[in-house]
């Protein structure tokens, strides 16, 4: 009963980005609460079915997946049952208690109570000090056997990550406009001396022809593994992102890795950004477009 007591569990749903939220969330919460065990629990319920990438935190943090990937039909059955609806209504109550917390605000740390049992970590905006992001960029270097490109900064290669996947038939969801995306390519083109461009999409044959007409016929689009993906933007002098939780994950290691690092990120991520990592708007070479 007192190890139940004592242990914070940290719900995740999504892939690798929420999953980085909530190893960064269990990073925090092992900083106020030292004495607290901290279980990670990675759901493969969602809009599409997800797979545990934390693997190999399994000797710091307890790592639990659960299988509750359900279709589109079952999940919104499940939603409008009785069952579902007290559900509802108990997690409300004890979220006000600040038993178990199932909101996902920009204050969960500060909310957080020593009796708190549960909360969400997918979608966290808490603040991030240096040291946590450094850490957890050390140790996927660590565990995963990636090097960083100590040349990086001496090759004028452009990386852009691309994310596009079931944004393109999500309509609550939308990715960033390839026209919006290709007129700021140009004018940062024209302002860098550019030798390659890497983008990286988990849709390359729609990002070929959406941003074709914008970037050189030289461009090499790629769709790799998204550890891979994550640590080659880390490495390329260049970097722009989208609305996508892997560009704001390889934006705050670029720049604890080199406060100075270029990167360029949607405007609509600025005030998120902002709260996560508020040294990113101090860089003189952050760019929002």
């Amino acid at each position: 009963m007192f190890n139940r007591l004592n242990k914070v569990k940290i719900h995740c749903w999504g892939g690798l980005g929420s999953q980085l939220n909530a190893w960064a969330m269990a990073e925090a919460v092992r900083q106020k609460f030292k004495n607290k065990s901290v279980e990670i629990i990675l759901h493969t319920g969602g809009v599409t079915k997800r797979t545990s990438e934390l693997q190999f935190l399994a000797t710091k943090f307890e790592i639990k997946i659960i299988e509750d990937f359900q279709n589109h039909k079952e999940r919104d059955l499940k939603l409008h049952s009785f069952p579902a609806f007290i559900t509802k209504i108990l997690k409300f109550t004890l979220d006000k208690l600040r038993v178990i917390m199932t909101d996902e605000t920009d204050s969960i740390l500060y909310r957080m109570k020593n009796w708190t049992l549960s909360l969400r970590g997918h979608y966290s905006n808490e603040t991030l000090s240096d040291q946590i992001i450094y850490s957890m960029f050390t140790e996927i270097m660590n565990n995963k056997n990636y090097k960083t490109d100590a040349t990086h900064g001496i090759k004028n290669n452009l990386g852009i990550h691309y994310r596009l996947g079931d944004l393109l038939r999500l309509s609550q969801k939308s990715f960033v406009n390839p026209e919006t995306l290709g007129r700021f390519y140009l004018d940062f083109f024209s302002a860098h001396l550019i030798e390659n461009i890497y983008v990286y999409s988990d849709s390359p044959s729609f990002a070929r022809s959406s941003l074709g007409v914008y970037l050189d016929s030289s461009t090499k689009y790629l769709d790799k593994d998204i550890w891979s993906t994550l640590i080659e933007l880390c490495n390329h002098k260049y970097f722009i992102g989208t609305n996508s939780k892997i560009s704001i994950w390889v934006a705050l290691f670029r720049m604890v890795k080199d406060f100075e690092a270029n990167i360029c990120l949607p405007i609509s991520m600025k005030d998120s950004l902002s709260k996560v990592y508020p040294k990113i708007i101090e860089s003189p070479n952050a760019i929002f477009y």
